[in-house]
């Protein structure tokens, strides 16, 4: 028995506790005898939007503001050495604006008057269920995209081929007809072009480059197309690395994106804000880019799908541009959420810096946006 707790003692001994502290994936602070915060972590640098040095040293009152309730409850742990539980919570604080669900107050020992706070936000669980569906919908499309162009291009180029050799033998008035077949043909083969865009299998070109040339170029080549009604304004950190993917996949995320807000106003003159920024904390996916417009917002009855194939609000719209955005976002095991509603709509990008190592789940565990 001694020789296995021995070995169990050695494994143990070989675990980086401030790496675990940092992975949790709730909010969490340590307390001192006199409720001062001495120990946060990275969830919790997120959740309250600001440093943990900035953390270090405020009463647990000046980060969620003054409540005799968890007063009661913090000193009931130190005196009875029990974890406390307390659901269904309702209240935002100073340093935050999210709504926090649970908050579980744990003893650190009967030697010692610190206590562990962990904070569950709905936010914390709803965020699963909006970020997550975007990588099986891009798996799902690459799988059947090769498929479906190899199936559809070749009676295509058959069908618009037998509407050119009818032009030759009809009356000019079904000429209309066969002109209909082949514009309906052409405009087909744009969408397995697209297919085949999911489909293709080759290596990302990886390089460092600056993000903000890319969406320069992605901003004018949008701007060329939809005219120079729309308002475009551009909110960048001038101290913001370089990205670590591939420049071209980017750019073509970054249009896709673009196209989306242009399109929202639907002939209406809007505005459109591009922004980047830094955020500590975020170890594998610290640069942000967020695109935002004051267009009506994406219809509810869409919101959950919108990364899906074939969703679309348009009556013209092919359902793929989102979906593309997707695929390449989970390309460079990055991240994309948004937020919508009457006053616009806003996308949020995470992207590495640096090469992520396999295997990690990037940040997914710290991140969410909360609004406009």
């Amino acid at each position: 028995m001694r020789i296995k707790l021995a070995k169990l003692s050695e494994k143990s001994s070989e675990i980086n506790f401030t790496t675990l502290w940092n992975l949790t994936p709730f909010p969490s602070v340590v307390l001192d005898s006199n409720n001062v915060i001495i120990l946060a972590n990275y969830a919790a640098e997120i959740h309250f939007s600001t440093s943990i040095k900035k953390l270090f040293n405020q009463t647990f009152d000046q980060v969620i503001g003054k409540a005799y309730l968890f007063d009661s409850l913090i000193d009931s742990v130190r005196v009875n050495q029990e974890t406390v539980i307390h659901y269904d919570l309702d209240f935002t604080g100073p340093l935050f604006q999210k709504v926090i669900q649970n908050i579980r107050i744990i003893p650190c020992g009967e030697k010692s008057d610190n206590v562990l706070i962990v904070f569950e936000t709905r936010s914390e669980i709803d965020k699963l269920k909006k970020v997550l569906p975007y990588k099986t919908a891009a798996k799902s499309v690459a799988a059947m995209s090769s498929m479906l162009a190899h199936e559809i291009r070749n009676p295509l180029a058959g069908i618009y081929g037998a509407a050119e050799l009818l032009e030759k033998s009809v009356n000019i008035s079904d000429c209309e007809l066969t002109e209909l077949i082949k514009m309906e043909s052409m405009r087909i083969g744009k969408l397995v072009d697209t297919f085949e865009k999911f489909g293709e299998i080759k290596s990302l070109d990886y390089s460092n480059f600056n993000v903000h040339d890319v969406l320069d170029r992605s901003i004018k080549s949008m701007v060329s197309i939809f005219g120079d009604e729309m308002t475009v304004t551009k909110d960048y950190d001038p101290s913001l690395p370089d990205v670590f993917g591939d420049s071209d996949q980017i750019m073509q995320m970054f249009q896709n994106i673009l196209k989306n807000s242009f399109e929202s106003f639907e002939g209406k003159i809007g505005k459109i804000k591009v922004q980047t920024k830094f955020n500590l904390g975020f170890k594998n996916l610290p640069l942000v880019i967020l695109i935002s417009d004051n267009g009506p917002g994406i219809p509810l009855k869409l919101r959950d799908q919108i990364f899906q194939p074939f969703i679309s609000s348009k009556t013209q719209g092919s359902g793929l541009g989102l979906s593309l955005v997707s695929k390449i976002v989970s390309d460079h095991n990055g991240i994309i959420d948004f937020v919508t509603g009457d006053e616009g709509t806003k996308f949020r990008v995470l992207l590495p810096w640096k090469k992520i190592k396999k295997g990690v789940e990037s940040d997914l565990e710290y991140m969410t946006l909360d609004s406009l």
